[in-house]
């Protein structure tokens, strides 16, 4: 079995900046099937300090960054669907605070996401994306862990677009 590192990707901005990487595994078996991990590390790039108009600092789970250093793992698998050239796919992802600052602890988010693409015509495919992330409470001695934690389910439709036959 081979195997390959997929592209890494970078987000961020005013906020913290997340890095990702993917290694697939190769399916000489069936090569529609894929599937491999993700691992990267959430940066503190983003101000945990911003004070609003009045010169108060907001509460840490509000600020930009949290200022600490995270953990991502995770892993994806994705086939093909029930019809011809539809697919569906499964991802999960695990992200834990690893070192933190000035007594904040974020709390550890998991999240799963699948989804369905089905062709339409020949060049539009319908898309179909549930992503549910559940964040734990934060905790330390800047943490207001009644107002943090959270269960949250998205119900994202959409369509793909074919520009080229490429």
């Amino acid at each position: 079995m081979e195997r390959s590192i997929g592209a890494v990707s970078f987000g961020c901005g005013e906020r913290d900046m997340r890095l990702l990487g993917l290694y697939s595994f190769d399916n000489e078996k069936d090569p529609f099937i894929n599937y491999g991990l993700t691992f990267g590390l959430k940066l503190p790039t983003g101000d945990y300090r911003v004070r609003n108009a009045d010169g108060t600092a907001a509460e840490r789970s509000l600020q930009p960054g949290s200022g600490s250093t995270d953990l991502i793992l995770g892993g994806f698998y994705a086939a093909p669907g029930i019809t011809a050239d539809s697919s569906w796919w499964i991802q999960g992802l695990v992200q834990q605070a690893m070192q933190t600052k000035d007594g904040f602890r974020p709390g550890t988010q998991h999240q799963l996401n699948f989804g369905y693409r089905h062709p339409l015509t020949e060049s539009v495919q319908g898309l179909l994306q549930v992503n549910t992330l559940i964040k734990a409470r934060d905790s330390g001695t800047n943490a207001e862990p009644e107002l943090s934690g959270s269960k949250t389910i998205f119900l994202s439709p959409g369509l793909s677009c074919s520009i080229t036959r490429r």
